[in-house]
């Protein structure tokens, strides 16, 4: 698998490490959007549905409480209707307006149904809540029960008024009796009803607080997993690009005893494999060149001191020149091959170079990606600032629902002092007092909770505004890695283009040595066509000798320059 890795070219190298961030960060983004909005929707539920159905609860308790101060008032005035004149007048207004408060309750009623079918309408069209279905089908089974018991407890309050005015005194207190367990059933059936559906929120707005503690994980792993990715590919593709650029500027240094290790079959590898011939060519032509100089250093030196013996001279001239034209028609063909090899070493260079301008394109097109995924979290960011701001309104209508509980609250206090000022009739009245303070206390607490989970799904909210930032910094570091490797393809394709010039030099120098090698084979036939004339070919050897041993001393110069 490595080794796969490492024949892929350069190009789907990068394309592949931009495509695996880009996916990671898109993943992310699209996690964190799904979340944001399974979070608002549960928000939304609450804020619409289970609030407003909670204050329509409270109300309807108030003006069944309303309602049973009344019907307390009525059963105080009934028996003193055909003695009291004012006692009649009270009475009538009780009646009036235990109407109004009966009209009142059966719309608070009626808005509260709605409420509960819209927000199960809601369920019903996701696949999710199962849960939540049932409890509205419940809550609307209870109103639609509490609807039913509150038109018999009216009609009942009713009949008892009208018993009242026609002077049946004994059968009005003794219906007052059954009317009040009905008007204390009633008023358990709705705080048990208040009660589940404040639960219920509860219970919603810690579901909404577990998915955002979830989310909140989830994107710490994908930010860890992302740079961990990030960093592990950079350090391999930075290693192959390196070794590469190491073994070209060791070569160009003309240090050739360097072991060069082809381990891909990339860009990187075809140029280092391109380097390998061509440092194979130089140490050949090295050693042959090497050779042939000690070889014209001996000739020279041997020339010069068989001057003396001309036929000894011309003998030894004419052997000596046999091998030396032998040689330099070798040295010939090597420096063709040389100037072949660097030929060939200047096409891969550019053929690299090529790639390397390809890859700074796709590394332009990632950055713009990248950028483009910056702007979508930043509109992620500002999302969940939206929800930090929702959450501000509920608190908004918590601060409703506790003033209701203590007007609830005063409202008992009332009833109790109404209670004691109307002493054994006011037996029962007290008792619906208790309950109202009972509910109002609970009311507090309740709102007290409900609060306080608001203000943990603000802290998480604000929570999830950070990790946002966080994989914003994140990406804008992504950004930075990804330019560092456009600086270095740059490097890159500068050493390539210097390891053409060198390849450049290196022709001309081998056309050079071509040319020299020319001129001592012009030399050496020289030598051999005038070896017949002794004094003159003595002169012309001593003069050929000591050309041979400068060209001898230029070559051993030219060599030294590289190291084998």
């Amino acid at each position: 698998m490595i080794q796969f890795f490492r024949d892929l070219p350069l190009k789907f190298k990068l394309q592949g490490y931009s495509f695996l961030m880009l996916a990671f960060l898109l993943l992310s983004f699209v996690y964190a959007s799904l979340s944001l909005n399974t979070i608002g929707n549960k928000l939304t539920i609450i804020v619409e549905e289970d609030i407003p159905l909670s204050q329509q609860l409270s109300s309807i308790t108030i003006r069944q409480l309303e309602q049973a101060l009344l019907f307390e008032r009525g059963l105080h005035n009934g028996p003193l209707v055909r003695t009291n004149q004012n006692a009649k007048k009270e009475l009538d207004t009780v009646m009036t307006v235990f109407m109004e408060k009966t009209k009142k309750i059966e719309n608070l009623l009626d808005l509260a149904t709605k409420q509960a079918k819209h927000a199960l309408s809601l369920y019903a069209s996701s696949s999710e809540g199962s849960t939540e279905k049932s409890k509205f089908k419940s809550i609307l089974k209870s109103l639609e029960h509490i609807k039913v018991a509150h038109k018999s407890y009216d009609e009942h309050a009713q009949d008892t008024f009208l018993l009242f005015q026609e002077g049946h005194v004994s059968r009005a207190l003794l219906k007052s009796k059954q009317i009040v367990k009905e008007e204390i059933a009633l008023e358990h059936e709705v705080e048990d009803l208040l009660g589940n559906v404040q639960k219920f929120t509860k219970e919603s707005a810690t579901k909404a607080q577990e998915y955002e503690q979830n989310a909140l994980k989830t994107l710490a792993i994908f930010g860890v997993i992302c740079i961990f990715i990030a960093l592990f590919v950079s350090h391999i593709l930075s290693q192959f690009i390196l070794k590469g650029i190491r073994t070209a500027i060791t070569i160009s240094s003309g240090d050739l005893r360097e072991n060069i290790n082809i381990t891909s079959k990339d860009e990187i590898g075809q140029l280092l494999h391109g380097m390998s011939g061509m440092k194979n060519k130089l140490l050949s032509m090295i050693n042959e060149i090497s050779g042939i100089t000690g070889d014209l250093s001996r000739s020279s030196t041997g020339m010069q001191d068989l001057t003396e013996e001309t036929s000894k001279i011309i003998n030894q001239q004419r052997s000596e020149t046999d091998r030396i034209a032998t040689a330099m028609d070798q040295m010939n063909s090597s420096v063709n091959d040389v100037a072949e090899s660097i030929g060939t070493t200047a096409k891969h260079a550019q053929d690299a170079n090529k790639n390397t301008a390809a890859g700074q394109v796709i590394i332009g097109e990632a950055i713009t990606e990248i950028d483009s995924l910056v702007a979508h979290i930043s509109t992620a960011t500002e999302t969940v600032g939206l929800l930090q701001k929702q959450s501000d309104g509920i608190n908004k209508v918590m601060d409703v629902i506790t003033s209701i509980a203590e007007q609830t609250n005063l409202l008992a206090l009332n009833a109790a002092i109404e209670s004691a000022r109307a002493g054994e009739h006011g037996r029962g009245f007290a008792v619906v007092a208790d309950e109202v303070r009972t509910l109002a206390q609970r009311t507090q607490d309740s709102a007290k909770e409900i609060q306080s989970m608001i203000d943990q799904l603000q802290k998480g909210s604000e929570g999830a505004v950070d990790i946002m930032h966080k994989s914003q910094k994140q990406t804008e570091r992504t950004v930075v890695a990804v330019k560092k490797s456009g600086e270095a393809f740059e490097l890159i394709s500068s050493s390539i283009a210097e390891i053409t010039v060198m390849c450049e030099q290196v022709t001309r120098a081998a056309e050079q040595q071509g040319l020299v090698s020319e001129e001592i084979n012009t030399n050496i036939v020289q030598v051999s066509a005038m070896s017949d004339k002794t004094s003159t070919g003595a002169e012309l050897t001593t003069k050929a000798s000591k050309e041979l041993a400068m060209i001898a001393q230029q070559l051993k110069k030219s060599l030294t320059q590289f190291s084998i």
